[in-house]
């Protein structure tokens, strides 16, 4: 991967030109998504497609089929970040004569992302590869001492362009269309995981108020300031940029969709999915990404902190994560040094 192609994910009208390479997740673990590696025609490196529907094909000539018959529709502009996100429509197959039922597809391509060096998307790639496989799920209790030695290093690891796609949404440069709210503390806009939105590059917004979609409501809420990570970072410095955002979020919510605060959960993710902090907005309703071991309620997260700025760099988190994950790793070979050492001192 030599260069940057400007091609997927943006701008795909089929799937006929991804070569299925391997099917990496089959859909039957609790994503319910499968996820293929593959690589377009006219493209120096790989890319993942992934797509829900039910049922869905798990062995590889199903997958095939399945490819060539979908017709994709965009279902949210391009944001410059390697991720393209589509509704396909299902073309009768010969063997059949049904079709026409919707497809979910997400292509992942971080080859397109022309201000990344070469191993910086390759990094990227790696990544989104490790995270859609299947794998086990573990939990393990972070403590201040194992985030200190791996996940802080982790974060410093990971390459500045992997969060290039926030700041050209921070800078309105991409997804103006789906901008909710703007001022000196964060962004509010759209989440691409809310499919059933109306179109939001054309429809009138007066039409959004109690749309029957606000039942799927999701909206995410993306912090101004560059050095305020995850909820390890969080102090009191920032209660007033956490207050304004759970505020002014909520209000904006319900102005634009009439969905009141008793309605939505408003939380962050620890670990986050991208190490630039943001806050999820959904209506109650919506399940997704909202287990205990992951999410922490905004309002929890700014009474702790009132209580103690300190309270989340002293505290243990709990954390789920893929056994493949490169986090994961980090945290084990910490473990198996430790016990390695362990073992050194009892033999003495």
């Amino acid at each position: 991967m030599s260069r940057a192609d400007a091609a997927p994910p943006h701008a795909l009208e089929d799937l006929s030109t991804f070569t299925v390479r391997e099917i990496i997740n089959d859909g039957r673990d609790t994503a319910g998504k499968l996820v293929i590696l593959g690589q377009f025609a006219n493209c120096s490196s790989d890319a993942l497609v992934k797509l829900q529907r039910a049922p869905l094909p798990h062995d590889e000539r199903g997958v095939r089929e399945m490819l060539e018959r979908i017709r994709l529709r965009s279902r949210a502009p391009y944001s410059g970040a390697e991720y393209g996100y589509y509704v396909g429509e299902l073309a009768p197959s010969t063997s059949a004569s049904s079709g026409g039922e919707d497809v979910e597809c997400d292509v992942l391509y971080p080859g397109c992302l022309l201000d990344a060096d070469e191993t910086s998307r390759a990094k990227l790639l790696k990544k989104h590869i490790t995270r859609s496989s299947t794998q086990k799920l573990v939990c393990v209790r972070e403590t201040p001492e194992l985030y200190a030695k791996a996940h802080e290093k982790y974060i410093a690891s990971i390459p500045r362009e992997a969060t290039a796609w926030v700041r050209k949404i921070l800078s309105l440069e991409k997804e103006r269309e789906r901008l909710l709210h703007c001022d000196d503390d964060f962004l509010l806009n759209v989440d691409s995981k809310w499919t059933t939105h109306p179109d939001c590059d054309g429809a009138d917004r007066a039409t959004w108020r109690a749309h029957s979609s606000v039942t799927d409501l999701y909206c995410l809420g993306l912090c101004v300031r560059e050095d305020f990570k995850s909820l390890r970072d969080a102090r009191a410095e920032h209660l007033p940029l956490l207050r304004a955002m759970l505020r002014k979020g909520r209000a904006v919510i319900e102005d634009i969709y009439g969905v009141n605060a008793e309605e939505m959960r408003v939380f962050v993710h620890y670990p986050p999915q991208f190490y630039h902090f943001h806050v999820h907005f959904t209506n109650v309703s919506v399940e997704h990404g909202v287990s205990v071991e992951r999410a922490h309620l905004l309002d929890d997260v700014i009474e702790n902190i009132e209580r103690d700025s300190e309270h989340y760099a002293k505290r243990s988190i709990t954390c789920r994560m893929g056994e493949n994950d490169e986090l994961w790793r980090r945290f084990k070979e910490l473990d198996d040094k430790a016990g390695a050492e362990a073992a050194d001192d009892d033999a003495r």
